[in-house]
C-alpha cells in the first residue's frame, strides 16, 4: 500500500496559503513585502520542519481566509481582454499565466493606448463565500473541511494580486499529470492535478481563476475526495466587496513576487543521500542521558535534560488527547501493537522531465521511541512561548568521526528519501517529532511551545517517534528548535544509546 492510499493525517494547509495569511498579518503590522521575503529567505536557508511554524492566524479581518488584497480595475473607459495561458514544460511541468490586453478609450484619454498597470496605493477588497460543499465548514482560516472526516475532504483558498499582463510572466508548476482550461462562471480557470507523492502531499488538485478586472488570481488547493465540480462551484460563489481601504504595493503578495521567488530559488534539488561526516570528537558535542544542555531563547537561558528514554512495541503509553499530526491508531492493530511498515526508497525527479520513482522496498518492524525531557528556566526573567522541537538522526561513530547512517536500499541503489506505508516520511536520515504532550495552541500553528516558565521553574515534556527497528542503535537526538542538526558544522546531540529490543520496552 502506498502512502497516498492511507491519508491518515489531517492535511497541513498548503505553504502558499500560509504565506498569504502571513503576508496579510505582516501588512497589518507594518512590515513591507521586501522585508518579509528577506526573512523568509533567511528562514529557508535552514531546513524547514513540519511542526515548528509561527503562523499568526489572529487576523481579525479574515472573511474568506485573510483579507484578500485586490486592487479595483473598474476605471472608466478601460476594457480588459484576457486569455488563460497553459503551456507544457517538459513531460511534467506546466506554465500557467494570463495574456491580458487593456485598452483605454479616446473619450477618456483623448487617444487609444494599451493600459495594464497595478495602481499604487492598492485598493482593497474583501471576499465572501456564497457556496460551501455539502458537509464542509471552516476548520481554520483559508481552510474548508469536513469535520467528521478531517483527514479527507479539504479545500484551501487564497487570493494573490495579479500584476502582470505578459505571457512571459508564467508560474511553473512541477509534477503535473493532468491540466486543462475550465469554465468558472463567465471566465476561464486552470485545473491542475499533481502526480502521486510519496512525501505526503495530499493537496494534489489545484484551481487557478483569474480576475484581470480586479488584478486578482484565486488560488485553490483541494484533496482527492473533493470533485472538480465542487471546486468550481465554490469558486463561482465568491463575491468581492470594496472595503474603501488602500495599501502600498510593497505590502501585497503578488503574482510577480511568486514568480520572482521561484526564479531566485530555482528548481528544488535534493541530492542523492551519501554518508557524510557531520563532525568529530573535537567539534561535535554529544550529551549523554541525564546531562544538561544549555540553550538560549533569544537572550534568555534555559536547560534541556533527557531524563529517560523508553522503547515500546505498542502505543499504550501515548495519550490520544495529544494525537495532533499523526493518528497513532492507524499505525497499530486492534490491541495497540505497532504494525510493520513497507519502507520504500525513493529517487526524486525534477518535476519537469521526471517524477519521484521507487527504486526498492522492504518490510520493517516499527518501534516507538518515547523520551522524557526536562526544560528548566535558568535565567532571572520569566520565559514565554518557548519553542521546542526534537528530531532524531541516524548517526554512527567511526574512527572518532560522526557519520550519517543511511539505511541501504535492497539492491544498493541510490535514493533521495524514504517513505513508509504508515504515512511517515524520512528525509536526510532523520525522524521528525511525531508526538508531544505539552502544547500551547495560542502561539504558533504547531502548538509545540511551552507557554510560560518562571525563573528556576522546570516542566516535563514527553516526545515520541515511530522508527524502523534497524535504526535503533544509530539514534541521536537534536533539540535545535529549527529542526536541523547543522550537519556542516559541529552538531549538538544527545546519544540515546539504544539497541535492538526483544521485550515490550527497555
Amino acid at each position: 500500500m502506498n502512502l497516498h492510499e492511507l491519508k491518515n493525517q489531517v492535511p497541513e494547509t498548503p505553504k502558499a496559503f500560509s504565506e498569504m495569511v502571513q503576508a496579510e498579518v505582516t501588512r497589518q503590522e507594518g512590515t513591507n513585502i521586501t522585508e518579509l521575503a528577506e526573512k523568509r529567505q533567511a528562514k529557508n536557508s535552514r531546513k524547514q520542519t513540519v511542526i515548528p511554524r509561527r503562523l499568526a492566524w489572529r487576523v481579525a479581518a479574515i472573511v474568506l481566509a485573510a483579507l484578500v488584497l485586490i486592487p479595483s480595475a473598474v476605471y472608466a473607459g478601460i476594457r480588459l481582454f484576457s486569455k488563460v495561458s497553459v503551456e507544457p514544460e517538459g513531460t511534467y511541468g506546466t506554465k500557467v499565466g494570463l495574456e491580458v490586453e487593456a485598452e483605454t478609450s479616446k473619450e477618456v484619454t483623448g487617444e487609444a493606448e494599451a493600459v495594464y498597470e497595478l495602481p499604487d496605493p492598492v485598493p482593497l477588497v474583501s471576499a465572501e463565500l456564497g457556496f460551501i460543499p455539502e458537509g464542509m465548514e471552516w476548520l481554520k482560516p483559508a481552510h474548508l473541511g469536513d469535520p467528521d472526516h478531517p483527514d479527507h475532504r479539504q479545500i484551501a483558498l487564497g487570493g494573490i494580486v495579479y500584476d502582470q499582463g505578459d505571457l512571459e510572466d508564467t508560474l511553473l508548476i512541477r509534477d503535473v499529470v493532468d491540466r486543462k482550461v475550465v469554465t468558472v462562471g463567465d471566465r476561464e480557470g486552470v485545473y491542475i492535478r499533481l502526480a502521486d507523492s510519496y512525501r505526503g502531499n495530499y493537496w494534489r488538485q489545484r484551481l487557478y481563476v483569474f480576475y484581470p478586472e480586479y488584478y486578482h488570481v484565486l488560488e485553490m488547493f483541494f484533496t482527492d475526495e473533493v470533485t472538480l465540480d465542487e471546486a468550481i462551484q465554490t469558486a463561482e460563489g465568491i463575491t468581492w466587496t470594496f472595503t474603501g481601504e488602500e495599501t502600498s504595493r510593497d505590502k501585497v503578495w503578488a503574482w510577480s513576487d511568486m514568480i520572482a521567488e521561484q526564479v531566485n530559488r530555482g528548481p528544488e534539488v535534493i541530492p542523492v543521500l551519501e554518508a557524510s561526516v557531520i563532525g568529530n570528537t573535537v567539534n561535535t558535542k554529544v550529551y549523554a542521558i541525564g546531562e544538561n544542555l544549555s540553550m538560549k531563547n533569544g537572550i534568555q537561558p534555559y536547560e534541556i535534560c533527557v531524563e529517560d528514554v523508553q522503547i515500546y512495541d505498542d502505543i499504550s503509553v501515548l495519550d490520544e488527547d495529544y494525537f495532533k499530526d499523526v493518528n497513532f491508531y492507524d499505525l497499530a492493530d486492534a490491541d495497540g501493537n505497532l504494525l510493520p511498515a513497507e519502507v520504500s526508497f525513493i529517487l526524486k525527479g525534477d518535476g519537469v522531465n521526471t517524477i519521484d520513482t521507487v527504486v526498492g522496498s522492504k518490510t520493517q518492524s516499527e518501534k516507538l521511541v518515547y523520551a522524557t525531557l526536562r526544560f528548566t528556566n535558568t535565567g532571572d526573567k520569566a520565559l514565554e512561548h518557548l519553542l521546542f522541537y526534537g528530531c532524531l538522526y541516524t548517526i554512527e561513530e567511526i574512527n572518532h568521526n560522526y557519520i550519517r547512517y543511511l539505511q541501504p536500499s535492497p539492491d544498493g541503489s541510490s535514493y533521495n528519501y524514504i517513505s513508509r506505508s504508515n504515512g511517515l516520511v524520512t528525509d536526510n536520515a532523520q525522524y521528525i517529532m511525531q508526538y508531544f504532550d505539552v502544547t500551547y495552541d495560542g502561539y504558533g500553528d504547531g502548538g509545540n511551545h511551552i507557554s510560560y516558565l518562571e525563573p528556576g521553574e522546570s516542566t516535563i515534556v514527553h516526545i515520541g517517534w515511530i522508527v524502523d527497528e534497524e535504526t535503533l542503535p544509530y539514534l541521536f537526538l537534536s533539540m535545535d528548535p529549527s529542526g536541523t542538526a547543522h550537519f556542516d558544522q559541529g552538531a549538538i546531540l544527545f546519544d540515546l544509546l539504544l539497541g535492538p529490543v526483544d521485550s515490550d520496552h527497555s
